[in-house]
């Protein structure tokens, strides 16, 4: 407690220092810290303390920006996860919902006592002693993280997540607190943010797994909403291009080009080669509004024979391009179930790249070619190889990759669709790419699988 009379606390006391040998009788020598100065020396009280001022020496500042001007604020809470005090003057946040989930009384306390003692983030705390239990509590306050026990009674945890995930939970952080590492091997299957080991469970070890799957969590809803934003807008602007096109499609058919004048026809050709394109563009953006909303390309399989329908196709293509050639080449029983519509894309779309990027004076080979499960089919082309680095990029979305970097007749989808179409049907596409020559080959199985993990399509 202050003595009466005392200089506020912007004053420093200093304890009388003892005298060296050789300095008695000629007082005390004084020397203030580095960067300060001895503002006020005051005298000495009856215990003899030295009230001492300090006042440092400051450089020049520059006089501080508004707080507008100053960039974007931190989210406080996001701030506090990564261990750090939200600045003064941040928006106030809800604090984190954690439910505490295990049927032993002594391990819950233990977990709640460590995050009770968090010293940057206050969590709002729910505990729960049975799976029924947790989702009654669940169902009340929305956790923002679960922390639960893989062995309890009547619910172990690997069923208590499928059944949060069922109820709407999928959004949440979960961390596991296991007793083996097996346990956390199904765990991570199952898509959990992380586990602990209670024979490893420390204090710090906890918050610190507690906060990064906050994170996790808070970083895959700032991406689901994203994508979700992307979806909307690819469908919306693919609709609303659709009308107005279909109008200049019909205005050009309705027009009679022996009516026309030279300048006039050219003029008719550009507008329906344009259109065309156009139209080509906006079923791509539908494709991959399609492919992004059901998590893959959906399908209508029906049974029929892919040897017979590549024939068709690149008939088809022929009757476009009369100055290519293109051998087509089947053996064996190509008969399956398979997407007719789905599979012309992906033989229309490998074929016109064959004939945009293959060398004019060679053919281009399309061959089919039935195993005893699988039947595979490969287009190739003679012309300048596609670079080794680019070839794991060809099939992503809006990406043009070595010689299409500078081609401009289309998004960069094809292949992406194409990938999306071939893995729904449960098979694989690559590319191989030489002097010689450069093949996309499409293994497709007879029979698609029941559960095809392939088809869904990031």
């Amino acid at each position: 407690m202050a003595s009466p009379g005392l200089p506020g606390p912007q004053h420093a006391r200093h304890r009388r220092p003892r005298a060296a040998p050789g300095d008695q009788g000629r007082g005390l020598r004084l020397q203030a810290p580095p960067g300060r100065r001895l503002h006020h020396l005051g005298q000495p009280d009856r215990r003899g303390v030295l009230l001492l001022q300090l006042r440092q020496r400051l450089p020049h500042q520059a006089p501080r920006l508004p707080r507008d001007a100053r960039g974007p604020q931190r989210d406080p809470r996001l701030l506090a996860h990564q261990g750090r005090r939200a600045p003064r003057g941040s928006p106030v946040t809800a604090k984190p919902r954690v439910l505490v989930v295990d049927d032993s009384f002594d391990d819950r306390q233990v977990v709640v006592r460590y995050l009770r003692r968090a010293p940057l983030t206050e969590y709002e705390i729910h505990e729960a002693s049975s799976g029924a239990e947790a989702l009654r509590i669940a169902a009340e306050v929305r956790p923002d993280v679960f922390v639960v026990d893989n062995h309890m009674g009547e619910m172990s945890g690997v069923n208590l997540l499928s059944e949060l995930r069922d109820a709407g939970h999928r959004d949440a952080a979960v961390v596991v607190l296991t007793g083996s590492g097996g346990d956390a091997r199904a765990f991570l299957a199952q898509g959990i943010d992380d586990f602990v080991q209670k024979d490893e469970l420390t204090q710090s070890y906890l918050l610190r797994v507690v906060s990064n799957a906050l994170i996790k969590a808070s970083l895959r809803a700032q991406l689901a909403e994203r994508h979700a934003f992307e979806e909307r807008l690819i469908d919306m602007v693919a609709h609303d291009l659709r009308s107005p096109l279909n109008s200049i499609v019909f205005a050009t058919q309705m027009l009679d080009a022996d009516r026309l004048s030279d300048d006039g026809k050219k003029c008719l050709t550009t507008v329906q080669r344009s259109a065309n394109r156009m139209s080509r563009i906006i079923e791509q953006l539908l494709d991959l509004a399609r492919v992004r909303h059901a998590q893959g390309y959906p399908l209508q399989a029906e049974d029929l024979d892919l040897c017979e329908l590549v024939s068709t196709v690149v008939e088809d293509v022929r009757i476009s391009h009369t100055k290519r050639e293109i051998e087509v080449v089947c053996q064996g029983d190509g008969s399956g179930q398979y997407d007719a519509t789905a599979l012309t894309q992906v033989i229309t779309n490998l074929v016109g790249n064959a004939i945009r990027y293959g060398d004019p004076s060679q053919p281009i080979t399309v061959r089919a070619d039935a195993g005893d499960d699988t039947v595979a089919l490969r287009v190739s082309n003679a012309g300048p190889p596609i670079p080794p680095e680019s070839l794991t990029r060809l099939f992503r979305p809006f990406e043009r990759a070595g010689r299409e970097k500078n081609d401009r007749k289309g998004l960069g989808l094809g292949l992406y669709i194409v990938m999306a179409i071939v893995q729904a049907h449960g098979g694989e596409v690559h590319a191989e790419s030489d002097t010689a020559a450069t093949t996309f080959t499409v293994t497709l199985p007879r029979r698609r699988p029941m559960n095809p993990e392939a088809g869904s399509v990031a």
